[in-house]
């Protein structure tokens, strides 16, 4: 009769795994290991070198290395993706049997001294020996489990975007911040030259009011345009 029983669970074991086989290739679900990734693996393509590296200046791609690898923001980032695979590999180890165990020696001797009243115990030694070990399984009729992976799996997908976005925005601001830069320092440099220009004007208009060619007015108007360009 327990044979019979044991026959039985064992067949309707198979028959749910194979109804929760067939439910998961109806509805496409993807294999956890796909979502599991090294961070370190795809950190490199969020700042681009390759791109950067078409401007043909080494400053600018060190300093946006320089901010990937010190900027806090971007490292809490990066934890938050670690901190997401973590949950997903929580949630898939729920799929499986779970089997826990504790072991316990203990070792009893006495000696041929030993009596209790007038009998007289023997020498003898005992050692036990206990290994419990206990297996669990959830059958996962409603695919409880395996939508909670699926849903880990989901936000930390989410989270490697927000990570990837995180980079994308730095790495912007800094291109940004130092292409004005460069930008800013050209137009002091074009004003300088300007200025200089802006003085050898005035000095051929003084010479020429010397001269007598040029009135007070013109004398005037030209120091007032070097005075703007300063």
């Amino acid at each position: 009769m327990n044979r019979r029983k044991i026959y039985t669970v064992l067949l309707a074991l198979i028959i749910i795994a194979g109804c929760q086989k067939s439910f998961a290739e109806d509805k496409n679900i993807k294999p956890v290991k796909q979502f599991k990734a090294s961070v370190s693996d795809y950190k490199a393509d969020f700042i681009n070198k390759d791109w950067w590296n078409k401007y043909n200046d080494p400053m600018l791609l060190s300093y946006i290395i320089k901010a990937a690898g010190e900027s806090h923001d971007l490292k809490i980032a990066s934890i938050r993706v670690k901190e997401a695979k973590a949950l997903v590999d929580q949630y898939y180890g729920k799929e499986f049997p779970t089997i826990s165990y504790n072991t316990n020696i203990s070792r009893q001797k006495t000696s041929d001294t030993t009596s209790m009243g007038s009998l007289k115990l023997h020498k003898y030694s005992q050692s036990s020996f206990v290994f419990p070990l206990v297996a669990s399984y959830e059958l996962d009729l409603w695919m409880k489990n395996r939508e909670a992976t699926e849903y880990a799996a989901k936000e930390l997908q989410a989270v490697k975007c927000d990570e990837k976005t995180a980079y994308i925005i730095q790495t912007s601001s800094i291109a940004a911040a130092y292409f004005n830069l460069i930008k800013f320092d050209g137009l002091i440099e074009t004003q300088k030259r300007l200025i200089t220009i802006k003085e050898n004007i005035l000095a051929m208009v003084k010479t020429k009011q010397e001269w007598g060619m040029a009135a007070q007015p013109e004398v005037n108007n030209a120091e007032k345009n070097l005075i703007d360009a300063k």
